[in-house]
């Protein structure tokens, strides 16, 4: 995959893919604006490779139920980002406050993980943000986000 230079949108939703994600090497994709790995069986962390991909738009990785470890605070760094979606998976930790970073963050579903502490209204600073997904984490989730 590495040769794939050009490629803007990598899309296997739905298949019965498996394995650790860091196999997954996107070093030489700069033009990479969609990355969909939905519904898979994927497992580990999310790879620290993928955190110079500024050039990204979407990341979709729903439902894959073995990710795991902490959603990284270099998401804060990809400001292109418009679409986060994370649910049901295993997630744990708090959510990075570098989310406030994400200026052009239009829906964000981080739902059905194991998250744990306080989110601070800060985090959610992006006057596009429509959609925000955060039910049933851990048990001492909890937010001080007002709606208005």
């Amino acid at each position: 995959m590495e040769q794939m230079k050009m490629l803007y949108r990598l899309d296997v939703l739905n298949n019965k893919f498996s394995g650790d994600l860091q196999i997954l090497v996107f070093n030489n994709m700069s033009s990479l604006q969609f990355l969909l790995l939905a519904n898979n069986f994927f497992s580990g962390n999310i790879e620290d490779a993928w955190k110079n991909k500024r050039s990204l738009i979407a990341l979709d990785i729903i439902s894959n139920n073995m990710i795991s470890g902490k959603i990284p605070t270099w998401i804060g760094s990809l400001e292109g980002l418009q679409y986060v979606q994370t649910s049901r998976n295993r997630f744990a930790g708090e959510l990075p406050i570098q989310v406030r970073s994400l200026s052009e963050l239009k829906m964000l579903d981080v739902s059905l993980n194991q998250l744990v502490g306080e989110v601070p209204s800060t985090c959610f600073n992006s006057p596009s943000l429509a959609y925000l997904y955060m039910q049933k984490n851990g048990r001492s989730y909890t937010t001080s986000v007002l709606f208005i």
